[in-house]
């Protein structure tokens, strides 16, 4: 096997196919995949050969960290982000309930604004029938017993 052909393993020493991801001797992987950005990088490769991430155990546990830690501070900001627009929603319905609350409790004072007009104005027209009929009374019962 030529050099480019082959892959070494760095546990056992023994010669793989260039394209092999597990060892055929030992079974261990030859392939290690980057925490950060998931790229398949060589297992012996000391930095990732897509976002340059260092590749050591240390390294990888802290990468790991940070994207467990970030995914939960994306989640947390995604998750208020949408109990803010559901508190938009619920204060934006609450004020369209009570706008037309506020327009039909004004259309009831404004009728029942009319309807108090119309009864004192009927009542006004009785107070005055009664009163030309107590005018015309007097009047008769003047003229009638006469001077």
């Amino acid at each position: 096997m030529s050099a480019s052909a082959v892959h070494i393993c760095p546990f056992c020493q023994e010669q793989n196919p260039a394209g092999a991801v597990k060892c055929f001797n030992c079974g261990r992987s030859l392939t290690l995949a980057c925490p950060r950005c998931s790229t398949v990088n060589p297992v012996e490769a000391v930095t990732c050969v897509s976002c340059g991430a260092r590749l050591d155990v240390l390294s990888r546990i802290m990468a790991r960290e940070e994207m467990r830690t970030g995914d939960r501070f994306a989640r947390m900001a995604k998750s208020a982000a949408e109990l803010k627009a559901a508190d938009a929603d619920t204060l934006r319905r609450q004020s369209e309930q009570l706008w037309e609350e506020e327009k039909k409790r004004q259309a009831d004072l404004a009728e029942q604004g009319k309807h108090q007009k119309q009864k004192e104005r009927d009542t006004l027209i009785v107070v005055a029938i009664a009163a030309a009929v107590i005018i015309i009374v007097v009047v008769a019962l003047v003229v009638l017993t006469g001077p």
